[in-house]
Order: structure tokens, then C-alpha cells, then sequence
């Protein structure tokens, strides 16, 4: 499991419950409309594609964007 700072873009935020269902993600948002998760190993792939198609970025660690 790893452990992974991202940011909702908005196109993410109008199925965040959709995806957070997805991949077990707690509903913790920051004012920044951002969430640290933690990605089984199994679903990186469904992850990075989900990434790829703008519904959020992954931030660099220990950095905001």
C-alpha cells in the first residue's frame, strides 16, 4: 500500500464519491481540495488511469501545489 498526497481537480470533485467507493479512500478533503490516500498495489494501474484522465493530480511529497 502506498501512501500518496493528491489534489481534486474539479471534474474529480463531481465524482469524488464515486472514485473515493473505488478505492476505499477516507472523505477527508482540505480546504485545498486536497487528501493524502493510501493506493493498494493492485489498483495503481485503475489509480494512474484515473490520474491520466484529470479527475486529480498527485502532488510531489512534503510539497502543496
Amino acid at each position: 500500500m502506498e501512501k500518496i498526497k493528491i489534489k481534486w481537480s474539479s471534474k474529480g470533485m463531481k465524482r469524488r464519491k464515486e472514485i473515493c467507493e473505488r478505492f476505499g479512500f477516507s472523505s477527508y478533503l482540505t480546504l485545498n481540495h486536497e487528501s493524502e490516500v493510501y493506493v493498494r498495489a493492485e489498483d495503481l494501474l485503475v489509480f494512474n488511469e484515473t490520474v491520466r484522465r484529470g479527475f486529480l493530480t498527485v502532488l510531489p511529497s512534503g510539497k502543496k501545489a
